[in-house]
């Protein structure tokens, strides 16, 4: 797999409740958790630029919080 095009979020956890929507994220194919999420600590999740949208539009109808770590080019 080349991951050189993929986009990395930092998903912010730090509310108890959102914590099953990260787990509904994880079960998904089309994102690879690089750190899984645990209650009061952020996640990294790897999207492809085509599932990049989908996966922004999720976090912001959850009112999940979350920045980009920069590219591994």
């Amino acid at each position: 797999k080349c991951y050189l095009q993929n986009a990395i979020l930092s998903l912010h956890n730090k509310v108890l409740k959102q914590n099953p929507l990260f787990l509904a994220l994880k079960l998904e194919d089309d994102f690879d958790f690089w750190k899984d999420p645990v209650i009061g600590r952020s996640a990294d999740i790897m999207a492809s630029p085509q599932m990049l949208p989908e996966l922004q539009q999720f976090l912001s109808k959850h009112g999940i919080h979350y920045t980009g770590i920069p590219s591994l080019t």
